[in-house]
């Protein structure tokens, strides 16, 4: 959309600049200025950045690459992020008790903000007896993105 508003000011000062009138070229070239900075304001506010806490390394990398796909930002320091995503595992106390999942999300200042419901699974062979990837997938691709999208920070507001 942008990019559209950029295009149109854009083919006016071209116009403007084949009928050589002065002044309609200054007053376009002040608006596609004031156009790209206000743009470019408006980008670096809608960003976010997250920081993904988890203890697996698959399970990391999953949720990493929803929310990347999601154009979200995220980063591996753990003192710069707008929201921290902790993955949270309970363990089953017997091989054949299911083990417990859900994601936490933090804002900066370390209060919760959102957390996903809680599912469980099993470990066995189709998962590659890792619980904890197979849960985190399941919870970063059906809630993670309807929770993402609500979240805002001072920066965006």
């Amino acid at each position: 959309m942008h990019f559209l508003w950029l295009g149109v000011v854009g083919f006016f000062c071209f116009l403007a600049d084949e009928k050589s009138n002065d002044g309609l070229m200054q007053s376009c070239k002040r608006l596609l200025i004031m156009l790209l900075i206000s743009f470019s304001f408006a980008a670096a506010a809608s960003a976010q950045t997250f920081y993904i806490d988890c203890a697996d390394d698959r399970a990391f990398t999953i949720v990493m690459k929803v929310v990347q796909y999601l154009k979200y930002d995220v980063t591996g320091k753990p003192d710069q992020f707008d929201f921290s995503i902790r993955c949270v595992l309970e363990s089953g106390k017997d091989y054949d008790k299911p083990s417990k999942g859900y994601m936490v999300i933090y804002s900066q200042s370390g209060v919760e903000v959102a957390r996903t419901k809680t599912i469980k699974r099993k470990s066995c062979a189709a998962n590659g007896f890792n619980v904890s990837a197979d849960i985190f997938q399941v919870l970063a691709e059906s809630q993670l993105p309807d929770i993402l999208s609500k979240l805002t920070t001072k920066k965006s507001e």
